[in-house]
């Protein structure tokens, strides 16, 4: 099997080869370019690059958006992740201007790029969560992953996640989720087994750094406590 081929530019030498290191680990191919005007012409040169990661700030002429110009002269098709430790409202949407698929600001897990760079790849709408250090949640195939162990949860249970997760940090009311998982037809059994449901998701986050609130007459919550 062809390894998906990734291009990460960053003039910090240190953040190249520890992200670089990270990606192989998952399997990817990473070709690293230190400036703006390196990311281009490997580009150019190289074929089948998949995803382009990059730091907004470079030096060599070129910065981050620069680039990205460049490159959606030549291929309006490629995603591109901006990785940077600016956090501003402004380079936040200059990057969606720029044909951005991701934008993950640096200093937090290193996971959270891995799985934002896997998402980038996906051609359907499906996604690969991240919630917390060491814990995804995959709602294509519905399976709960936590410090390197991966639980397939039922159809009911992935569905619920799924809806909460795509919803994270807001409130999610509970005719919304016996909708998802039940439908109009099996109200009665959704509305007893949801509870029951929302009890098995409970345990499986409990100690991760997430929880799931339950807002009694509301819905529910799925909160991250590490403010992230």
């Amino acid at each position: 099997m062809n390894k998906k081929k990734i291009l990460y530019a960053e003039d910090d030498r240190l953040s190249r080869e520890l992200v670089k290191e990270r990606l192989e680990k998952e399997g990817f191919e990473v070709l690293v370019a230190s400036n703006g005007k390196e990311a281009c012409r490997i580009f150019q040169e190289e074929e089948g690059i998949a995803v382009v990661v990059m730091d907004i700030e470079m030096p060599g002429g070129y910065d981050g958006f620069e680039v990205a110009e460049h490159i959606q002269g030549t291929d309006t098709q490629v995603p591109f992740v901006f990785y940077t430790s600016h956090d501003e409202r402004d380079y936040f949407q200059c990057a969606c201007r720029h044909g951005m698929r991701a934008f993950v600001v640096k200093g937090g897990s290193m996971e959270e790029l891995v799985v934002t760079v896997k998402n980038a790849l996906r051609a359907d709408n499906t996604h690969l969560h991240f919630l917390a250090d060491g814990v995804t949640f995959d709602d294509n195939t519905f399976d709960f992953c936590r410090g390197g162990k991966c639980k397939h949860l039922s159809f009911l249970e992935g569905r619920v996640l799924a809806i909460l997760c795509q919803n994270k940090g807001r409130l999610v009311t509970k005719e919304r989720l016996i909708r998802a998982g039940w439908g109009e037809l099996h109200w009665d059994s959704g509305n007893e087994q949801l509870p029951k449901a929302i009890g098995r998701l409970r345990s499986l986050l409990r100690n991760t750094g997430v929880e799931l609130k339950v807002v009694n007459g509301k819905g529910y919550w799925l909160i991250d406590k590490t403010g992230r």
